[in-house]
């Protein structure tokens, strides 16, 4: 990797060197990488979907994040429940409705019924087995472990995922007892749970995602991204905008996009991140690269 302060050579723990190794030379050749969330749903291509991530990667992605949801039946799709109503004009969700109801939705995109396009809900068996050469950030699979576990393991190699994990005990444990040492990142949105993060060695952990909504918790403060990357990970940062508010101090694609990507993306840039995730990767990789 580049020389100077931060990951030199390795990331992560040195008994997973071969599954970190490929994020690491990813690394290696571009910071930050780009991370894009949920695909690039443009067009008559929803979210979510495979056509999502291989347009994601069409527009620079080097990490794609998709969602997990799971049927009644305990089948595993790839979609962000809750979102539902939005997508295909019903109320139930996925989690209440049997694999085959899964299968024969269709979303309804950009346009209402008359903007019905023949897309269906993706597996997540074929989400893993047919996108292109792109790391996966698996989010909001928590709550399915350890049954999710194999099908990932089945369905692409470890070096492929980066799997998201809160600080919680019970899910730390479940992914220590799993014998594939998937690479973990760590959400943290306070001083402590830093403090925590980096103490855990139970688990594959690669990297660190800040939650910095403002400067009260401390995570803003310069010294913090130098930390992590001391301690051998990468640091992940958001300029996604969820109306949930800031994920961190509001340097966002909204303000990049309407006020200038002075006022967003080029601080994010400017702070030293491993990682960027935007809804925008073509505008934020143009400026990476000239920058």
């Amino acid at each position: 990797m580049p020389a100077g302060p931060g990951i030199s050579t390795a990331l992560g723990d040195a008994r997973h060197r071969s599954i970190n190794d490929a994020l690491a030379r990813r690394l290696g050749t571009k910071r930050p990488l780009i991370a894009v969330h949920r695909g690039t749903g443009l067009g008559l291509v929803p979210e979510n979907t495979v056509g999502a991530v291989r347009g994601a990667v069409l527009h620079g992605a080097d990490i794609v994040e998709i969602d997990i949801a799971r049927s009644s039946d305990g089948q595993f799709f790839v979609f962000h429940e809750g979102y539902e109503l939005r997508h295909f004009g019903i109320t139930a969700r996925i989690s209440q409705l049997t694999a085959t109801d899964v299968h024969n939705l269709r979303y309804s995109w950009k346009g209402g019924a008359r903007g019905r396009v023949e897309v269906a809900v993706t597996r997540l068996q074929d989400m893993l087995a047919v996108t292109p050469d792109v790391v996966l950030n698996i989010d909001r699979s928590w709550g399915y472990w350890p049954d999710v576990f194999p099908v990932l393991a089945e369905g692409a190699p470890a070096d492929r995922l980066l799997i998201k994990c809160p600080r919680d005990a019970d899910a730390i444990a479940q992914l220590a007892a799993y014998p594939v040492a998937f690479p973990t990142m760590l959400r943290v949105k306070s001083i402590d749970d830093l403090d925590w993060a980096l103490t855990v060695d139970q688990v594959n952990v690669v990297g660190i995602e800040l939650i910095v909504p403002d400067r009260t918790s401390g995570l803003a403060d310069p010294e913090i991204i130098p930390r992590i990357r001391d301690a051998g990970l990468l640091a992940w940062v958001n300029a996604i905008t969820l109306g949930s508010g800031p994920e961190y101090l509001g340097w966002d694609d909204n303000v990049s996009v309407l006020e200038g990507a002075d006022a967003g993306w080029s601080k994010l840039l400017s702070i030293g991140a491993d990682v960027v995730q935007t809804d925008w990767p073509a505008p934020l990789r143009a400026l990476r690269d000239h920058t």
